[in-house]
């Protein structure tokens, strides 16, 4: 794991995406050097991941413990004048691209969360831990404040000074499917009046995205995550049989658009369907 060197947004500790090939022309793995976000990123790629890592097994555990300085590095991307908006607590998603988005600041917001709780079960550093968490606690009272305008916005627009984006909730990415990141990432309980209107206007708008009725080709476990929290068992339910159908039950199994992410999301809704605490 390398970012010691800034990127182009000049922003030490920021994330590339990666070219990999599978090795039938001879195989690489290089960077891009490009990226859609720098703040999601880093919150979900490293911080959110790297905690459940230090809960894993040793091996998982002294590989996150030897890479303290090059987590920090990527925990201050959200916290570098670059990327924050001291005014709001939240992150632009790149420096000068002019939006803060619901999606990535609830990624934000549990990422700088959760590298707290590392820093202070893995290392003992109990004042950066206060520190990374009290960030975490701005970035929420952040994106609670687009709730201020209308219970279906998407981001806030610096040219339009600070303004509320609107939802076009007839689009499923990144507008209509943004709404459920606050229950996700834990800005807001299932229970939050907030929340459940959040993932009513969701069902409203794709009532049937449990067959993947939706304008995008990937397949986004993280809403049958977010059913499942919900209590929503019906929903839930059909979408793991439309995971089986068309991922599972094939062959080869998983064929793209399934990637690493979906694995993950998947196994987050067994685990909470089965209330095992790892993935949680």
């Amino acid at each position: 794991m390398s970012t010691a060197r800034p990127t182009f947004w000049g922003l030490t500790g920021a994330i590339y995406d990666y070219a990999v090939s599978d090795g039938a022309t001879g195989g690489y793995y290089r960077r891009t050097c490009s990226a859609d976000s720098a703040d999601g990123y880093a919150s979900s790629l490293c911080l959110w991941y790297g905690w459940h890592g230090a809960q894993g097994t040793p091996i998982l555990r002294n590989l996150i413990s030897s890479n303290r300085p090059t987590l920090d590095l990527i925990a201050g991307v959200l916290s570098n004048p670059k990327s924050l908006d001291s005014s709001d607590g939240l992150t632009w998603a790149y420096p000068g691209y002019g939006y803060k988005f619901l999606s990535d600041n609830c990624e934000g917001s549990r990422g700088l969360l959760d590298y707290s709780n590392l820093v202070q079960a893995a290392f003992g550093d109990s004042g950066a831990a206060a520190s990374l968490s009290s960030e975490a606690a701005n970035m929420r009272n952040g994106i609670l404040g687009f709730w201020n305008s209308s219970t279906n916005t998407l981001a806030k627009d610096k040219a339009s000074n600070g303004a509320f984006d609107q939802a076009n909730m007839a689009n499923w990415y990144p507008d209509a499917v943004a709404q459920i990141y606050p229950i996700v990432f834990g800005v807001m309980t299932p229970t939050d009046q907030k929340a459940i209107n959040a993932y009513a206007s969701l069902n409203a708008a794709f009532p049937n995205w449990d067959t993947f009725q939706f304008n995008d080709s990937f397949t986004w476990v993280i809403v049958g995550y977010a059913a499942t929290l919900m209590g929503d068992a019906d929903r839930a339910n059909q979408y793991r049989m439309s995971v089986e159908s068309k991922f599972v039950n094939v062959s080869p199994p998983f064929p793209y658009p399934w990637y690493d992410a979906e694995d993950g999301g998947f196994m987050r809704m067994a685990a909470l369907e089965s209330k095992t605490a790892m993935y949680l």
